[in-house]
């Protein structure tokens, strides 16, 4: 078994201030698409892009 984490958590699109919000869903990010591949859309023409300020390791 694998654990797989929400592409969300490390996309610079998602809104720090609002938990599972960003342009693509502002009234929240459907459960679904947490878990789509990270080259797909996510909504209106905005796509998953990693967040370079998340240096974490």
């Amino acid at each position: 078994m694998s654990l797989k984490l929400p592409k969300c958590d490390f996309c610079k699109h998602l809104d720090e201030g609002d938990f599972y919000k960003c342009p693509a869903f502002p009234n929240g990010i459907p459960l679904d698409s947490i878990s789509d591949d990270e080259d797909a859309e996510c909504s209106n023409g905005i796509k998953y892009e990693a967040d370079s300020s998340d240096q974490s390791t």
